[in-house]
C-alpha cells in the first residue's frame, strides 16, 4: 500500500487519466511487458499496487522486498514512473501546515519560530503573554511514530491534560508525544483524514492551559 496522506485525490481526473470506479474503490489497470499487468487501486487507506501474470496469478517477484534481479528491479522502475505519474496528475497536495499556522495567527496573533538550523521546518509556537511554548510542528518518519513506512510526515505536539490524552490515542491520528513530555504533550498526525476542527480545539485547549 503506497501511502497518499499528504494529497487529496481528484476524482475527476482520476476518471479522465483512465481509472473506473468499483464500488467505493477507483482502479485502473495497465499492461506491461511479456504479459505482465499492473493494477492501482485507490482505496480509503491509500494507493495499492498488485502485478498480474498472463494468468491473472499475482507476479510474486513483484512482492519480494530484496533485489532479485535486473528484471524485476527495472519492473518496479516502471512502476514506480506510472506512480508518480498518477500522483502528479491525479492528485493535489494537502497543506494542513499552513492551514493551521494561518488559524493561529488569525486566532492569536501569533507568528511561528523556526529554532533550530538542523531542524529549519520546525515551528513553535509560542504564547502571547507568557512567550511559552503550545505547540510545535515538526517533520519526522513514520517509523517514528510506530508506522509502516520510512517516507517523512508532519506532525504537531500541544499540550492537554494527562486523562484527555489518554483517552485521544490511537496510533493512527494521535500519539504519545515525540520528544516531549508524554504525560501532558501528544503528537498529532497531520494527515488527510485528520479532523481540523478537532485540531484547533486541541491547539486552543493547549494555550488555555500555558496561558492560565
Amino acid at each position: 500500500m503506497y501511502e497518499i496522506s499528504q494529497y487529496r485525490p481528484n476524482f475527476d481526473y482520476l476518471l479522465d487519466y483512465g481509472f473506473h470506479q468499483e464500488k467505493s474503490n477507483y482502479v485502473l489497470r495497465k499492461s506491461l511487458i511479456d504479459d505482465l499487468c499492473v493494477v492501482f487501486t485507490l482505496t480509503l487507506t491509500g494507493l495499492q499496487i498488485d502485478v498480474y501474470d498472463s494468468f491473472q496469478e499475482k507476479y510474486l517477484p513483484f512482492y519480494v522486498q530484496e533485489e532479485i534481479g535486473s528484471y524485476v528491479s527495472d519492473l518496479r522502475k516502471k512502476i514506480s514512473l506510472l506512480r508518480d505519474d498518477i500522483i502528479q496528475n491525479c492528485f493535489e497536495p494537502i497543506d494542513i501546515r499552513n492551514q493551521i499556522l494561518l488559524y493561529v495567527k488569525e486566532k492569536y496573533g501569533i507568528i511561528p519560530e523556526y529554532l533550530w538550523e538542523e531542524h529549519s521546518s520546525y515551528a513553535v509556537l509560542k504564547t502571547e503573554k507568557k512567550q511559552k511554548w503550545f505547540g510545535l510542528i515538526i517533520n519526522i518518519s513514520r517509523e517514528t511514530l510506530g508506522l509502516q513506512g520510512a517516507e517523512k510526515v508532519e506532525a504537531m505536539n500541544v499540550k492537554n491534560d494527562p486523562n484527555r490524552i489518554q483517552s485521544l490515542i490511537d496510533h493512527q491520528h494521535f500519539f504519545p508525544a515525540y520528544h516531549m513530555n508524554k504525560k501532558h504533550w501528544i503528537t498529532v498526525l497531520l494527515d488527510s483524514n485528520l479532523d481540523i476542527d478537532l485540531l484547533k480545539q486541541l491547539i486552543g485547549e493547549s494555550y488555555q492551559l500555558i496561558e492560565k
